[in-house]
């Protein structure tokens, strides 16, 4: 039981952490709309559409 409790916590902390950063780095481009939790993960959404959007 504490194996699969440890395994959680740790992908629970890789979302987090992925996710912020992807957050975090649109607010920094001025694209970031919105954070949303969705049946088969999270998700930044950004402003402009994919084919919008020009890379660094």
């Amino acid at each position: 039981m504490k194996r699969w409790l440890a395994f959680h916590l740790a992908v629970l902390v890789l979302l987090i952490v992925h996710e912020r950063m992807h957050a975090i780095m649109t607010m920094l481009s001025g694209e970031y709309e919105a954070f949303r939790a969705r049946p088969m993960g999270f998700e930044v959404t950004l402003r402009a559409a994919a084919g919008e959007r020009s890379g660094i």
